[in-house]
């Protein structure tokens, strides 16, 4: 037997490299599958990932638009009391809250962000007449104008969440 060993000790080689290769392609195969699903999985995770941080911006979108929204209705009855000096503290931060909405709502059209900026311009510009009027000491007499103004930036608000509500039923 030892002889036969040696005699055909290259057959031997050549049958056991044989061997070795088909295991060897086994393996590959094996491994280039499990890379491709692992490829599949970190596909589909990324789409996972995407959806969640759309789903999170709309609904942080949502509350800022609730909050800006009772924000306008506090500065109405402001208005309506004629306390100037605590709307001058509001009308700063209805202007950031709706930059924030501009910035991050998930996709408002062109002629929506004209609209918000628009806002913010009609915010600041009763901020500047408040701020002129009242250190003159006396009392805005616009104030109706005012609250019309803000009745079209609650408009706007309620535009943009029925925007995002349509964005999510779109998605589903």
């Amino acid at each position: 037997m030892v002889a036969y060993g040696l005699d055909n000790w290259g057959s031997l080689v050549g049958a056991a490299g044989l061997v070795i290769t088909i295991i060897g392609a086994i393996i590959s195969y094996l491994a280039f599958r499990r890379a491709g699903k692992a490829r599949d999985a970190a596909a589909a995770a990324e789409v996972a990932s995407r959806e969640t941080r759309a789903t999170i911006t709309r609904t942080l979108t949502t509350i800022d638009l609730g909050r800006a929204a009772t924000v306008v209705q506090r500065l109405k009855e402001l208005h309506r009391l004629g306390w100037w000096d605590t709307c001058l503290e509001y009308y700063n931060l209805l202007q950031g809250m709706l930059a924030d909405i501009s910035i991050w709502h998930p996709a408002p059209t062109g002629e929506m962000r004209d609209a918000i900026e628009k806002a913010i311009l009609l915010i600041r510009e009763m901020e500047r007449q408040v701020d002129t009027i009242r250190a003159q000491g006396t009392a805005p007499s616009e104030f109706p104008e005012f609250n019309w103004q803000l009745n079209d930036i609650q408009g706007l608000l309620r535009d943009i969440s029925i925007s995002i509500h349509s964005l999510e039923e779109e998605g589903n």
